[in-house]
C-alpha cells in the first residue's frame, strides 16, 4: 500500500504557500490471512486499516520534519545520525 501527500505553510488564510515539501510517500505491507487456501476477507479489513494508519502516521512525521527543516536519514552520510 502506498500513501502520498504534500504539505506547506501558509501564514494566514490568503497567505502564499511557503516551504512546500513536494510529493512525499510512505509504503506499508499488508498481511493476508488465508483460511482453507483462500484469503480471509474479515481479517483483511483489520490488516488494511492498520496498514493505512501506520503509513499515514509515518508520512505525517516525514512531512512535519521536512517543514521544520530537520534532516532525514537520507541526508546523513551513510544513513548515520548526527550525535
Amino acid at each position: 500500500m502506498d500513501l502520498r501527500a504534500r504539505a506547506w505553510i501558509a501564514r494566514g488564510p490568503n497567505g502564499a504557500p511557503e516551504r512546500d515539501t513536494g510529493d512525499m510517500s510512505a509504503q506499508e505491507s499488508v498481511t493476508v490471512d488465508a483460511r482453507g487456501g483462500t484469503p480471509d476477507s474479515r481479517s483483511e479489513l483489520f490488516h488494511l486499516s492498520d496498514a493505512r494508519r501506520a503509513a499515514a502516521r509515518r508520512l505525517g512525521h516525514k512531512l512535519a520534519d521536512k517543514l521544520l527543516g530537520l534532516p532525514s536519514a537520507a541526508d546523513q552520510p551513510n544513513g548515520t545520525e548526527e550525535p
